[in-house]
């Protein structure tokens, strides 16, 4: 594969014959092809662009550090592109080539002569999706649907942050009309928790012999014993799981469940999996987002926090009432829960993180919380499904903007409210993410455990969801450089996920040229998460200083995925800087300071705020 991005997909396409082009015949180099999480698809769009604000958005790219071939421009689709593992069809299994499809930005730059053409890719879909496709054997390919009108621009990253989109010159065309290999995943969680989560999945619903006993470490998506992964010489019908289709109106969005691995063999092919490189992004919350109606007692109006214990209680089915989340509502007043498909790192993070949360592994199986696939069962697509108590329902969203934004028919916190039940849904945060219901006051955001996610912010007393005119720093959102979401800065918000780019060593330089862009990029134009490592310049952020223990992950047969547990490795900033094993969405949150080699793995969560310490419960 050649260079560059990732469960964001970010696909950097490799070399391919010359196009004419009308001065000259060039060859493209793919520096980063990516697929994967959909929340940081709109920020590394705008790192791999490196664009200044209105009027000239003159863009610039890099490559080894050193800026090439400006201008760069860019374009995004005007119809979702298609993201093709054609693994079912390979080895006799006598399958078909399975399609995800999503949105996709391109950045290309602007050789002269014959110099070679460098194009950054990136297709976004769930990120358990992204890290498959990453991790197959061979590994997914891009391509752009039949009958594509190139001719019509999508410009579906605002314009006042990058400028209107380009259509893309005739050999970027060509390359995507053959398909780009994906070389990156952008994944919201470590490999090991993609895997978990999959197998989850992918096996029949119910207790598994070496599970926790919950009746659900096996989500019923496929036909593998209960909650264990699938390996090479299990026939197609284990291989191939159902998709998990969404419950909103008008929607034909799924989410495809087919067997991966991260280390050993592909259970398709039985190919070998190289080791990738795994790179830090940086840090964001989860956010729980909301409808309040303008009328008085009605849906969630008046509510400021949740707690674990009511985020349970209500994604779980058990009681959708808005008096549960807040006691001065009245009781009997129905809400709509939005969940998110279990493919999706927003849902595995917020799964771990707040409702079924895993507090051992180890010689025994034991979680907390009640999980918001309880009550589900083979119901697929969930759709409008009445909670077993009070008059609320739930709805399932494939992708961040069907939860919070619907589509043109229906659904979503956006189309909430003002006559119909409020709705409430969850998502790792970003402006892009919430602008159609940001600086509203018909919308907002809660307390998790009277934790802020983002704030507190001055201008937003009533915790409306922010707003960014670009160029935004840290500064003028939260009064000082350095500053973004404090609460999570100082260990205290629960639900958050550093975020990677995971991809070939070949590739390696490409993805972190990206990263120290997006970095950059975020703390003085868009912040819409904590870097990594510090950025310095003229908008300074000190970087994560903070840290999730890990543990290791294991499947139902008390398979280890993943190597031993690590925390890795921390710079002198006491930033994280990789080098880190096991599963981590689970782990405790700790400070890095002065734990560089002293660290403890295999702490998990026990509760709302909790440090690893003495007394955690030990995996």
């Amino acid at each position: 594969m050649s260079k560059m991005k990732a469960v964001f997909a970010l696909l950097v396409v490799a070399a391919m014959a010359g196009v004419a082009l009308p001065a000259s015949a060039v060859t493209d180099t793919v520096q980063l092809a990516i697929a994967g999480s959909s929340g940081t698809w709109e920020t590394m769009g705008l790192g791999a662009f490196r664009s200044g604000p209105s009027p000239t958005f003159v863009g610039q790219c890099t490559r080894a550090g050193v800026v090439v071939h400006p201008p760069c421009k860019h374009y995004t689709d005007n119809t979702s592109f298609h993201l093709s593992d054609k693994r079912p069809t390979m080895n006799g299994l006598g399958g078909t080539t399975t399609v995800d499809s999503g949105d996709i930005w391109i950045v290309w730059d602007t050789p002269t002569g014959t110099e070679a053409r460098n194009v950054w890719l990136y297709l976004k879909v769930d990120t358990i999706v992204g890290d498959r496709c990453f991790y197959a054997k061979p590994a997914c390919t891009i391509s752009v649907p039949a009958g594509y009108a190139w001719a019509t621009v999508g410009n579906k990253i605002p314009t006042t942050l990058w400028g209107t989109d380009t259509v893309p010159p005739a050999d970027v065309q060509a390359l995507l009309a053959k398909g780009v290999v994906v070389n990156t995943a952008a994944s919201d969680v470590r490999p090991e928790d993609a895997l978990f989560e999959s197998c989850r999945v992918n096996s029949l619903l119910g207790n598994g012999v070496m599970g926790f006993g919950d009746g659900h470490d096996g989500l019923g998506y496929g036909n593998n014993l209960t909650g264990t992964c699938a390996s090479f010489g299990a026939p197609l019908s284990h291989l191939v799981g159902k998709p998990i289709k969404s419950g909103i109106a008008g929607s034909t969005s799924a989410a495809n469940v087919l067997a991966f691995n991260i280390s050993g063999h592909d259970p398709f092919t039985n190919q070998a999996i190289p080791a990738p490189a795994i790179l830090d992004i940086g840090a964001y919350p989860v956010v729980f987002v909301f409808s309040r109606s303008s009328t008085v007692n009605h849906g969630l109006k008046g509510a400021t926090n949740i707690t674990s214990t009511a985020a349970q209680t209500v994604f779980s089915g058990a009681n959708c009432d808005a008096h549960v989340i807040d006691a001065a509502i009245p009781a009997g007043t129905g809400i709509t829960a939005f969940l998110r498909e279990p493919l999706s790192g927003t849902m595995t993070t917020t799964e771990m993180s707040v409702f079924r949360r895993p507090v051992e592994t180890l010689p025994t199986r034991k979680v907390m919380g009640v999980t918001q696939e309880n009550n589900v069962g083979t119901t697929n697509p969930l759709r409008n499904t009445t909670c077993k108590s009070g008059t609320g329902h739930r709805t399932r969203g494939i992708g961040t903007g069907e939860v919070v934004n619907g589509n043109a028919t229906s659904g979503g916190v956006l189309n909430s409210g003002h006559g119909n039940p409020d709705g409430i849904a969850y998502s790792f945060n970003g402006f892009g993410n919430f602008s159609k219901i940001a600086a509203n006051s018909a919308y907002g955001y809660l307390k998790l455990d009277g934790v802020d996610p983002i704030g507190p912010i001055a201008k937003f007393p009533n915790q409306e969801l922010p707003t960014c005119t670009v160029p935004c720093t840290e500064t003028q959102i939260w009064g000082r450089a350095g500053g973004s979401f404090p609460q999570l800065r100082a260990g205290h918000y629960p639900a958050w996920s550093l975020i990677h780019l995971i991809t070939t060593p070949g590739a390696r330089v490409s993805a972190q040229d990206l990263i120290t862009s997006s970095n950059t990029y975020v703390t003085g134009s868009v912040p819409d998460y904590i870097p990594a490592v510090a950025v310095t310049g003229a908008n300074p952020d000190p970087g994560m200083k903070i840290w999730h223990t890990h543990y290791q992950q294991r499947d139902g047969s008390d398979n280890k995925l993943g190597g031993a547990p690590s925390n890795g490795n921390f710079n002198g900033a006491r930033n994280p800087t990789g080098g880190d094993l096991g599963g981590d969405a689970g782990g405790c949150t700790i400070s890095s300071a002065g734990i560089v080699k002293t660290t403890k793995t295999n702490f998990i969560q026990v509760g709302p705020g909790t440090t690893c310490s003495s007394t955690a419960v030990r995996n």
